[in-house]
């Protein structure tokens, strides 16, 4: 209950507030009806309701849509707003059947507000809105105004700041008649009209004015005017910008010469001319583009700067054809001097298509008595309608002869080269270029020799000491070294062998200034031997440690003429000697592995003692393989001096 009774109080004091600071509520609820909005009170008619107002605390008069009825025209004669309300009956309309306007603003008065009326009549006659000379600062919004004669009056001297935003004029002669300064037009439709939809300005001092994001369409020929505008300018120093032009006889007309008008020095940008032409004829002050500047402009595209121009009946549709760089900008200035059209950064909806490019030639060489090499060109961006194709020695020289040019996609180009009497050089250019004018070189591209011109081969290896064999052949040389007698364009297998270290090879053409290739062999890895009995003859354990050359198959070779493909052989020498064991593997890419060691078998002499406990090391150099002797005097139990040795 405490809780209660504090709101209440609380309540009481805020409306106490309420009261004494003059902020009203909303008295109005009963609908349809026209009400005072800080009085709550009702009236018969909307002039009625104007009439009983005070201006003291800038009344607002709501008015509901029809409840079967329109409303008479009424003039507002005070600061007030008149406010159009839709409670379920669409917006209040306003008809007039005479030719006085359906509403007026009061002669003398500024800072009136109308939102949301529908003005109509028929046959066209008078007046839809009526603003006079003098009155300012007024604003109209969501006027729907069909029928009239001229829809919007607005003004002469004196009528400046001004705003009419989201009107619809349909229909009738003139749309609005705007005179003034500082005014502004915008988020409006002007369709169906008869003469004009906008007649801006009266003499030289009307500037100022700003049409901004309106919408003109169907402003064409009739029976009672020929040469309809959307726009006529009589005024200097206005901006439009920002509007869409739609299917008009003329979207701007301008008179920039006395006595017909003073048409000049205006900003006109960002405009939509869509089968709406321009005439500018005997002007050239009206300005009909802004810097280029980072926005989004009348089309979507990234950048403000001039107007789209897709007019083709009038031959301003150059923004239908003209290419860019991806920017939205046409890549050339738009000039009519027949309609005095200037404009430098007219839009365009034409994605450019990227340059073209030339990334190769193939083959990129030729012997200068070739009557007719074919080749190929690869790139992007080929064009069946190419401007230019040239291959030309670099900084002017000589140029091939080019027959048979083939455009077979935007990827490829064929054509044949006549290279008799070409000078040999290695820095001929390739290239291309595109109707546009954008082409596209590959530096240096192709090079031009004598026949049997040789260039130089070398060959790498580390570590150094490789064999090399060329095209299957022994050469009898081994790494570091350089091959002086191959020809140029010819194609040579190179394969380079070391011991211990896979082999690796490499197919070469010889081209450029010369060849080179580095082989960096990776070690194949080992194999180890270990005797399995100390007897004459000696059978010895082989062992493969090929990893990670993984081989598929191998050979052995032991020295003595027998050799083995298994993995781990074991092999039985009958004589003492040094023999050289061979292992060669293969891996499954066709690599190949070579492992050489040197085995030495060795009889001990008869009688030789050795001590009880006493080892004999078999195997040297790391191998660390032993076999220990146990019986007395080292001799087996037959007492024939048998032991032998093994080493590497």
């Amino acid at each position: 209950m405490k809780s209660n009774g504090l709101i209440y109080v609380m309540t009481g004091v805020l409306l106490l507030c309420l009261c004494v600071s003059g902020v009203s509520a909303d008295l109005c609820t009963s609908h349809p009806t026209v009400c005072n909005t800080r009085t709550g009170n009702i009236f018969g008619s909307i002039q009625a309701a104007i009439d009983d107002a005070t201006t003291l605390a800038g009344d607002t008069i709501a008015v509901d849509g029809p409840s079967g009825s329109s409303y008479a025209p009424f003039t507002v004669s005070k600061q007030l707003t008149i406010q159009g309300r839709d409670s379920g009956n669409g917006l209040p309309q306003v008809f007039q059947y005479a030719t006085n306007p359906a509403i007026s603003i009061g002669s003398g008065v500024s800072g009136v507000t109308l939102d949301s009326f529908i003005l109509y009549q028929y046959p066209p006659s008078g007046t839809g809105v009526n603003i006079p000379a003098g009155s300012s600062n007024n604003k109209l919004y969501n006027l729907h105004v069909t029928g009239f004669q001229t829809g919007i009056s607005l003004g002469g001297s004196g009528s400046n700041n001004n705003l009419i935003s989201q009107g619809t004029l349909d229909g009738g002669p003139q749309g609005l008649i705007l005179q003034g300064s500082q005014n502004t037009v915008q988020d409006s439709t002007f369709s169906n009209i008869q003469e004009v939809g906008i007649s801006l300005g009266n003499d030289a001092s009307d500037t100022d004015n700003i049409i901004h994001g309106n919408t003109f369409t169907n402003i064409l020929p009739n029976s009672y005017y020929q040469t309809p505008a959307a726009i006529r300018l009589f005024s200097p120093s206005n901006t439009i910008d920002s509007n869409i032009f739609t299917n008009n006889y003329v979207a701007i007309v301008t008179y920039p010469t006395s006595p017909q008008g003073y048409g000049t020095n205006n900003l006109i940008y960002n405009n939509n001319f869509q089968d709406s032409g321009v005439n500018n004829i005997g002007d050239t002050t009206n300005v009909w583009n802004t810097a280029k500047t980072p926005g989004t402009n009348i089309i979507g595209g990234s950048y403000l700067g001039g107007n789209y121009w897709a007019s083709p009946a009038e031959h301003q549709d150059f923004s239908l054809t003209c290419t860019n760089e991806g920017d939205g900008i046409c890549n050339a200035p738009f000039t009519n001097s027949v309609w005095g059209i200037v404009d430098n950064y007219p839009l365009t909806s034409n994605v450019a298509a990227p340059g073209p490019t030339v990334t190769s030639i193939s083959p990129n060489w030729g012997v200068n008595t070739n009557p007719a090499l074919n080749v190929e060109i690869g790139g992007t961006n080929f064009v069946p309608q190419y401007l230019q194709l040239s291959v030309q020695q670099s900084g002017g020289g000589s140029s091939i002869p080019i027959s048979n040019v083939n455009v077979v996609n935007s990827n490829t180009i064929t054509c044949t080269l006549d290279l008799r009497g070409i000078a040999p050089s290695s820095s001929y250019d390739v290239y291309y270029s595109n109707p546009d004018g954008q082409s596209g070189t590959l530096n240096s591209g192709f090079r031009v020799t004598v026949p049997g011109q040789t260039v130089p081969f070398d060959v790498f290896t580390t570590p150094e000491g490789a064999n090399i064999i060329l095209d299957s052949g022994d050469t009898g040389f081994i790494t570091p070294h350089t091959f002086n007698n191959l020809v140029y364009g010819s194609s040579h297998t190179v394969v380079v062998e070391l011991q211990g270290y896979w082999s690796q090879s490499a197919t070469i053409i010889m081209e450029g200034d010369g060849k080179s290739v580095y082989f960096t062999p990776e070690s194949a890895g080992d194999f180890s031997a270990a005797p399995v009995s100390p007897q004459n003859p000696l059978t010895v354990q082989f062992t493969e440690a090929i990893t990670p050359f993984e081989p598929t198959s191998r050979t052995w070779s032991f020295g003595d003429g027998a050799t083995s493909t298994q993995q781990n052989p074991v092999h039985t020498y009958t004589s003492a000697g040094t023999y050289n064991v061979n292992l060669i593997v293969y891996n499954i890419l066709g690599e190949k592995a070579e492992i050489k060691k040197e085995i030495t078998v060795t009889v001990l002499a008869p009688g030789t003692v050795i001590e009880q406990g006493a080892t004999v090391f078999i195997g040297e150099g790391g191998l660390d393989v032993t076999h220990a002797l146990n019986e007395a005097q080292g001799l087996p139990p037959d007492g024939t001096p048998s032991l032998t040795r093994i080493g590497w």
